[in-house]
């Protein structure tokens, strides 16, 4: 009969797990796991808030501005020599509307392009394509004009005089 018992008992299945021991891991792995999901979207929020908090800053966005600008004004250098001066420099948005007033300078100009403006010259550059798209001298119309006895006038009417006068030559020669 001994023979028998280990026959049987090699054939009888090794005790099984209970059910519930494994239902109640897979519930902590669950819990885990939630808490964790929980944790993680809760460090995203607080970041997007610091951000959001860093951009409203009036210093931070006038310094970002300013390496922005920096960073353009390299990239212009590589391709062209520039004056010797801090240019303004704008991005264009409505470039239909500029072309209305300068069509041959906006030609072929895109919206996102960015303009620098020295006090003797325009460029257009396509940051894009890293190209420049156009340049072109800038000629600025005195506000103020001098009369006979060499004093200063600021007019409005004298103003629009010149501005007017300034059409017609331009009219004119086109």
């Amino acid at each position: 009969m001994e023979g028998e018992q280990v026959v049987n008992q090699a054939a009888t299945p090794a005790p099984t797990k209970k059910k519930g021991s494994t239902t109640t891991m897979l519930l902590v792995v669950i819990i885990v796991l939630l808490i964790g999901a929980i944790g993680f979207l809760y460090y995203q929020f607080d970041q997007s808030r610091k951000e959001l908090v860093r951009f409203q800053d009036p210093e931070f966005l006038s310094q970002l501005q300013e390496e922005n600008t920096q960073a353009i004004i390299d990239k212009v250098k590589k391709l062209m020599l520039l004056p010797d001066e801090a240019p303004t420099v704008a991005t264009l948005i409505d470039v239909d509307a500029l072309r209305e007033e300068n069509p041959e300078f906006y030609a072929d100009g895109q919206n996102g392009d960015v303009l620098l403006i020295f006090t003797k010259k325009a460029i257009l550059y396509r940051e894009v394509d890293n190209i420049i798209v156009n340049v072109a001298p800038v000629f600025i119309e005195p506000a103020a004009s001098l009369t006979d006895d060499g004093a200063e006038t600021t007019d409005e009417t004298e103003t629009e005089d010149t501005t007017e006068t300034t059409d017609d030559t331009e009219t004119t020669e086109e």
